[in-house]
């Protein structure tokens, strides 16, 4: 069997993951072993209170090709991904979950992005969702993409391919709240899609709710434009007009009519209408104060606890993207 050339890193952001780990873990060291010549697979634990960094560790040895990664403490999983992004040393780079994103599908992926593509982003159309759900995921994706121009795929997934100049892209946008597929969509590079289907190695282990994704996506929203703000600009120009109208229309009554009635319910409403726009502009404010001061605060996006190889270290003198 004929080994592909080039450096291939497959990089696996994981938290608690003891249960799958194992068998992620020998799956994925076939595919790579039998496919590739040069490659490595990066497992980045983010304070698992598990087994999952013993796992590992059993596996370190005698697998020269195998990194682990742990962080001091629980950073997410986009914050994991950028860590192990970091220390990444592949001409592609390979960006997937341990519990629902197949092995057997990264060749496809690589393939794809060394056909000059700088970002695949893996599409798995969900199963099971609701009405809601469904809705709201189709306007926030029409405005996403119609208004704000960020161009991520409507069911994109974080099982991504990466070239290395899109890598490069990605590890300098030092966001404290990196967030992908999104984050690595917006570097440019030219972009396709690959659609997939997900397993099931947590076993139905419950995925994020709706609240949380209604977090996630206001989060991708404010980290990623100020559209949302200056549309709150315009609607606030827009109600101060029609509140000028409106003291027109009372100076107008009260020069045709020469008997005007206190309007309690008017001035109520209006008073209730003046406040729910000033608390609406107040709460986007500082939605965005609040992202302007975690970008501002000068700290580490993460910080590495352990970092271990395999019982062989990469023989980086051999491979032919590492200058000796």
């Amino acid at each position: 069997m004929t080994l592909q050339s080039g450096f291939v890193s497959v990089v696996v952001p994981v938290a608690n993951g003891a249960a799958y780990m194992a068998d992620f873990l020998n799956e994925c060291l076939v595919v790579l072993q039998n496919t590739y010549r040069d490659y490595e697979l990066i497992i980045v634990d983010d304070a698992s209170t598990d087994d999952t960094a013993a796992i590992v560790g059993k596996h370190l040895q005698g697998v020269k090709e195998l990194r682990l990664v742990r962080l001091a403490r629980r950073f997410g999983p986009d914050v994991a991904a950028v860590a192990g992004l970091d220390t990444a040393i592949g001409d592609t780079i390979v960006l997937m979950r341990a519990d629902r994103d197949p092995p057997a599908e990264i060749p496809a992926l690589v393939e794809r992005c060394r056909t000059g593509v700088g970002v695949v982003t893996g599409v798995a159309i969900p199963h099971g969702d609701g009405l809601l759900t469904r809705v709201l995921r189709g306007a926030y994706h029409l405005y996403t993409n119609r208004v704000l121009g960020l161009s991520f795929p409507r069911y994109g997934t974080t099982f991504q391919a990466l070239s290395r100049a899109a890598v490069s892209a990605v590890t300098r946008i030092r966001a404290k709240c990196p967030t992908f597929p999104v984050l690595a969509s917006q570097v440019g590079y030219g972009g396709i899609t690959y659609e997939y289907r997900p397993l099931d190695r947590a076993h139905g282990q419950a995925e994020p709710g709706l609240l949380a994704k209604i977090d996630r996506g206001l989060t991708v929203l404010v980290t990623s434009s100020i559209s949302p703000l200056r549309m709150v600009s315009y609607f606030g120009v827009a109600v101060a007009l029609l509140n000028l109208l409106y003291a027109g229309y009372v100076v107008g009554v009260n020069l045709v009519q020469s008997h005007v009635a206190a309007g309690w319910t008017t001035l109520s409403l209006q008073i209730s209408g003046m406040f729910f726009c000033v608390f609406l502009v107040l709460v986007v404010v500082c939605e965005y104060v609040g992202r302007t001061l975690g970008e501002a605060t000068n700290k580490p996006l993460y910080h590495v606890l352990d970092e271990r190889n395999g019982s062989d270290l990469l023989q980086f003198q051999q491979r032919r993207n590492i200058s000796a």
